[in-house]
């Protein structure tokens, strides 16, 4: 953990980045992955018995900004280096879209603590697969949303 990541939390354009690319949906439905899912990428959880659809977008707000908490905890437990906004927020998105463990054990973190931004950047193509049906395939999503975060993740480079 770095002291300086200490008060970072996820900004508007974070947020909007991550609800570009998990649209809202009112309804529950299973996702590429087959989890089951609703507003703005919220996968079901146990606790989630109060949620009756359809939600509105306020609502699936109001549960993203939830959400992120939890892999904004993530990336600075993880995280050895100082992260500009951008660089915080970029990984946010990728962290919420393919969890705290792949993160964990990901070649992008060790090259980032190794305080090596740019070699870390490049790691964000990586995640551009999804087991659909048994089977690991590329989603023309991801590819488009992995260029989006490594942009804004190198836009926090140019910052330092």
């Amino acid at each position: 953990m770095n002291p300086n990541n200490r008060n970072l939390s996820t900004s508007d354009e974070g947020l909007s980045l991550i609800q570009q690319f998990e649209s809202f949906v009112g309804t529950w439905y299973s996702c590429p992955a087959g989890k089951m899912t609703i507003g703005f990428g919220h996968v079901q959880q146990p606790v989630d018995h109060h949620i009756v659809p359809p939600i509105s977008p306020d609502f699936a707000y109001a549960l993203l900004r939830q959400d992120v908490v939890r892999f904004e905890n993530a990336i600075k437990k993880a995280v050895t280096v100082p992260l500009s906004q951008a660089q915080f927020d970029a990984l946010v998105s990728l962290v919420f879209n393919i969890g705290e463990g792949n993160f964990a054990c990901s070649t992008l973190l060790t090259k980032l603590n190794a305080d090596n931004p740019r070699a870390a950047a490049v790691q964000f193509s990586v995640w551009i697969y999804a087991t659909v049906h048994g089977k690991k395939k590329i989603l023309d999503g991801l590819v488009t949303r992995r260029k989006a975060e490594q942009t804004l993740f190198l836009q926090g480079c140019n910052d330092e």
